[in-house]
């Protein structure tokens, strides 16, 4: 498993650091071309390695493998199914920034297989300018074990898809406590801009697994 040096690792992965906002000037900074690499990578990871990764979920190693050899990035976790939920979830990085990558909802409809992705994009505090970044996708393949293609892939958090009039997903962040820890909204508000309902109480994991709603913490609001 590769590990990170101690100049890129963090002392503990959190979402409260943010994302270099794209220079639009013809002179591309270091950290412009780190994230032109892990957004080819997450599109990668997500159209075509997690189909191979529901065949044999032992690939870890390799898919570290391949992402230093062809987009000469490191992961931070290694790349496998989440033991909690059976989804996968990789953590590519480089240069100090971060793509946290997860899905958070599937489901089956026909013959259709639709997954719910969310990327969180942090960085380190001694990378450049930043911004929040979030990206919400929904991809469909014919089966988890098929390569999948991106439906709709946003900034902003969006809680319902539809096919042929149909919903396909329907998420209620707001009650079902376990995707609103995972989506983390109060330490990523500019993702979540249209839902302000999501960003006055942060989520906390008791010692016996149950989730409960607490009052935003002063550290975390400032």
């Amino acid at each position: 498993m590769l590990s990170p040096d101690s100049a890129e690792s963090p002392p503990a992965y959190v979402r409260t650091i943010r994302r270099p906002q794209l220079d639009a000037a013809m002179s591309r900074k270091p950290e412009d071309t780190t994230i032109a690499r892990l957004e080819d990578a997450s599109k990668w990871l997500i159209t075509e390695v997690v189909a191979e990764l529901y065949q044999e979920p032992r690939r870890g190693d390799q898919i570290q493998s391949a992402l230093l050899d062809r987009f000469k990035l490191r992961s931070y976790n290694k790349p496998g199914l989440d033991s909690e939920t059976s989804w996968p979830h990789f953590i590519p990085f480089s240069r100090g920034i971060y793509y946290d990558i997860s899905v958070v909802a599937s489901e089956t409809i026909g013959h259709g297989y639709f997954e719910y992705w969310f990327i969180a994009v942090t960085q380190q505090a001694w990378v450049a300018t930043a911004k929040t970044q979030c990206r919400f996708i929904v991809t469909q393949a014919e089966s988890k074990t098929s390569y999948r293609a991106i439906l709709k892939n946003e900034g902003r958090f969006f809680d319902q898809y539809d096919v042929d009039g149909r919903a396909v997903f329907k998420l209620f962040p707001e009650a079902d406590l376990r995707l609103r820890s995972r989506l983390t909204p109060w330490l990523l508000p500019s993702c979540f801009e249209n839902r302000p309902d999501l960003l006055e109480e942060e989520v906390s994991v008791l010692q016996d697994g149950s989730y409960v709603l607490r009052p935003i913490s002063a550290a975390t609001s400032g």
